[in-house]
């Protein structure tokens, strides 16, 4: 049976979204390419308006603490550091989150597939009408849907098939290395910090309990050969990250909306 509407994208917004298409009474599928449980680099941060308005519960298992202070640091000089009465937000385990939004989805009524690729759009006057899927086999299939939605990323295939995107320049994007990091940390502190650790972007810091947090750092692309060296002068400058313990380390490209060539200027607040 074709659906009157695929998601493509199981991410928190996809699956967000194809939870609220289903349990409107439409028959949803959510399409991913990747197999279920894989981990996106991503800093993990998730604010408490978000929790409730979706219902979800603060002592969930994909909860690794709460945020109660914040601050921002500019070239040396903290312009804001705020400790907050109520929760600000959550630190959460993005493959654990991910894969509850999916079953949120699923339990409203909608399709979940995971392992499978979206292309092959055909699209007249900027409506897409046919898109093929292909599987993990590389069998493809196409499908017929009413709505499409792209909920792909900063790379949208479909948003460049609807003509409603284009890929992004280099110098519309940072590329950021992310790590957890495993140590006495402050513990419900998120920090940005921008200047001389992050030219063209920012570092950032978000505590996932007392000993551990989600850290890492971003820069124009120009800079990114130097990306663990960047890391690394970070964490040392960070009183309660300098002794912590580096795991796993993770690239990814992420959106600077055309600010880098500012904050590379050395722009102080």
């Amino acid at each position: 049976m074709e659906p009157d509407v695929l998601v493509v994208g199981a991410g928190p917004g996809g699956c967000a979204t194809g939870r609220a298409l289903a349990e409107a009474g439409l028959r949803v599928t959510v399409v991913e390419e990747h197999q279920r449980g894989h981990h996106k680099a991503c800093g993990e941060g998730v604010l408490a308006t978000t929790f409730k308005s979706q219902g979800f519960e603060p002592g969930a298992p994909y909860v690794m603490g709460p945020v109660d202070r914040f601050s921002v640091t500019v070239h040396g000089s903290c312009v804001y550091d705020r400790m907050y009465p109520d929760v600000l937000g959550y630190t959460v385990d993005r493959s654990l989150f991910d894969a509850h939004m999916a079953r949120e989805a699923e339990e409203a009524g909608a399709k979940v597939v995971f392992g499978t690729s979206a292309g092959g759009f055909t699209a007249t006057d900027g409506v897409i009408n046919r898109i093929a899927l292909r599987s993990p086999s590389g069998s493809t299939h196409t499908v017929r849907p009413w709505i499409v939605v792209g909920a792909d990323g900063i790379a949208s295939r479909v948003g460049r098939a609807a003509g409603l995107a284009s890929p992004l320049p280099p110098s519309d994007l940072a590329m950021c290395i992310q790590t957890i990091v495993q140590g006495p940390v402050d513990e419900g502190h998120s920090r940005i910090v921008l200047g001389d650790f992050a030219p063209g972007g920012y570092a950032w810091s978000f505590a996932r309990g007392p000993r551990c947090a989600n850290v890492g750092v971003g820069v124009d692309t120009e800079y990114a050969r130097d990306l663990r060296g960047y890391l690394d002068a970070f964490l040392a400058s960070q009183d309660d990250l300098s002794a912590c313990t580096m795991g796993e380390l993770r690239l990814l490209p992420c959106p600077a909306g055309g600010s880098s060539h500012v904050l590379r200027a050395g722009t102080r607040c």
